[in-house]
């Protein structure tokens, strides 16, 4: 089938963007395994079809308050809580992304680092700057690490490894509704530094 007709078809369902480009995905990659892996001769090649443009996802602002709120809704205690917590501080402070966040290592913070040079999207690189308060929190948080894994944020689960995107979903998703808030918490920035109360301190 056309690429074209196909692409047609799906607007006429009112497919999304996002759902159009998961199947034309799903196409050339079984057109690509057909071609490459089967041996089996193809009209067309995979890596010329197009795929949809994806929208760039709108980032949300967090206010303080709604800071502080998803602050208060994170339960310290346990080990997970604590590692939340540390990594919701160093996001706050850096504005990094949280694919950044979790590609850093434990040695800066135990070195003593105030800031660190990062590659961030599109192999840029810049420098980030940590709050005494997130230093404080990553302090605490690997004073409760009794492993020697090189990464910062880890699994709890033995042997641990680095955290991933996908294994922090669902405490955000948890997080969020704690906290009351809409706003996708993997998307958020912050319109202006936070000022903690006196109840956020570490």
């Amino acid at each position: 089938m056309d690429t074209v007709i196909l692409r047609d078809l799906m607007s006429k369902r009112q497919m999304s963007i996002s759902r159009q480009y998961s199947v034309v995905m799903s196409l050339k990659l079984l057109l690509g395994f057909a071609r490459d892996v089967l041996n089996i001769g193809l009209g067309i090649d995979p890596s010329e079809i197009p795929l949809p443009k994806r929208p760039h996802p709108q980032g949300e602002t967090l206010t303080n308050e709604e800071i502080e709120r998803v602050l208060d809704a994170i339960q310290t205690s346990t080990f997970a809580g604590l590692r939340l917590r540390t990594l919701v501080e160093v996001l706050i402070s850096t504005g990094m992304r949280i694919s950044e966040a979790l590609s850093l290592d434990r040695r800066p913070f135990e070195q003593g680092a105030r800031e660190l040079d990062i590659l961030g999207k599109g192999g840029k690189r810049r420098t980030v700057f940590f709050s005494e308060r997130a230093l404080t929190w990553s302090r605490m948080f690997l004073g409760r690490r009794a492993d020697g894994h090189p990464a910062l944020f880890i699994t709890t689960g033995a042997p641990p490894r680095r955290l991933s995107r996908y294994d922090i979903s669902k405490y955000f998703i948890d997080l969020r509704r704690k906290a009351g808030i809409e706003k996708n918490l993997r998307h958020t920035s912050y319109a202006t530094p936070f000022v903690p109360t006196c109840s956020q301190t570490a």
